[in-house]
């Protein structure tokens, strides 16, 4: 059971509000195996947590249109937020909770051939987790996505 919300809103002719919110409440209902590896299926495997099912996951952005000469520009501004949840079914593997942070700017010239851009992903450096798995030979397996990213881009086209 839950809910999710998304909404685009144009707060003047140049700034546009982007906005989400999302919440779940996930509870095992009927178990058909056992989860905590005590072979059998019981009060314990009913209080984990649904694997991948973060609780509460929120976001706000804006873009804001203007010019710079006669050229256009775009600034992206955006916060993410996703709950704490668990990677797999015994709750041994969890994803951290996160709170990202982008930046972008980007000028556009008049004939819309050339677009120069610098941007700013994941500002506040979170770990990202791509999951958590226990190994059976101890460890886990738990790939890392990219952290703070700084870049410029500049495109033309022909």
């Amino acid at each position: 059971r839950g809910f999710e919300f998304d909404g685009i809103y144009t707060l003047t002719d140049t700034v546009t509000m982007l906005a989400s919110v999302g919440y779940v409440h996930s509870k095992y209902e009927n178990l058909i195996s056992d989860l905590t590896g005590d072979f059998i299926i019981d009060v314990f495997d009913y209080a984990l947590e649904v694997p991948r099912a973060a609780p509460l996951t929120y976001s706000l952005g804006f873009n804001i249109d203007g010019d710079l000469g006669s050229w256009r520009s775009i600034t992206r501004l955006s916060y993410y937020h996703r709950d704490k949840s668990y990677y797999n079914e015994n709750n041994q593997g969890y994803i951290n909770k996160q709170d990202i942070v982008n930046f972008g700017y980007d000028v556009y010239s008049p004939d819309g051939k050339i677009n120069i851009g610098i941007y700013g992903k994941n500002l506040s450096n979170e770990v990202k987790h791509g999951g958590d798995t226990n190994l059976s030979f101890g460890g886990t397996f738990s790939p890392l996505a990219k952290g703070k990213i700084i870049g410029a881009e500049v495109v033309y086209k022909f």
